[in-house]
């Protein structure tokens, strides 16, 4: 495959590095705003609840962010890119 390919070229690696990093931003602003709830839900059960989901689904999103970049990386070092 040509050095100047669209796949082989920097288009894709970039692509995903900046999906991978907009994941784990995301995933960041949601264990904030789950924190902020979590502080401001005055002991409501409901409120503390929903706040404990958002920040288990945004460390989840983050360790599946950390993953997809690990694997992206160790797959563009095998494929050369």
């Amino acid at each position: 495959m040509a050095k100047n390919g669209f796949l082989s070229g920097q288009i894709i690696p970039f692509a995903i590095s900046l999906l991978i990093f907009l994941v784990v931003l995301l995933s960041l602003i949601f264990t904030i705003v789950g924190g902020i709830m979590y502080m401001t839900s005055g002991g409501n059960k409901e409120g503390a609840a929903k706040a404990k989901n958002t920040i288990t689904y945004a460390l989840v999103g983050l360790a599946v962010g950390l993953g997809a970049f690990l694997i992206s990386k160790i797959l563009f070092t095998f494929l050369g890119m």
